[in-house]
C-alpha cells in the first residue's frame, strides 16, 4: 500500500554557495526523513566582488534556507 509507507530516511546535500568558483562556499548535508531532516553546515565562506559588481565588496551565500530550517542544522564544520 503505497499511501502508507513512512517516510524513509535519506542523505542529501545541498549547496547553497560557492559551487563551480572560488570562495562563498557553503553546503548542507541532510539526513532523515523530508520533514524531520537534520543539517551539518561545510563551510561559510565569502567572495570578494569584481569589477562586474561596482560598489558591492563582499558576496556572501544566500542563507535564507537556513533562517527557516536553524532549528533543524545540528553543526558547522569550517574546513579552512
Amino acid at each position: 500500500m503505497i499511501g502508507h509507507m513512512a517516510e524513509q530516511n535519506e542523505l542529501v546535500f545541498a549547496p547553497l554557495g560557492g559551487v563551480g568558483e572560488i570562495g562563498m562556499n557553503l553546503g548542507l548535508y541532510g539526513f532523515g526523513p523530508r520533514r524531520a531532516r537534520k543539517w551539518l553546515m561545510m563551510d561559510l565562506g565569502m567572495s570578494f566582488a569584481g569589477d562586474e559588481a561596482p560598489g558591492v565588496d563582499l558576496v556572501l551565500p544566500d542563507i535564507r534556507f537556513l533562517e527557516k530550517e536553524k532549528a533543524n542544522i545540528v553543526g558547522l564544520i569550517l574546513t579552512h
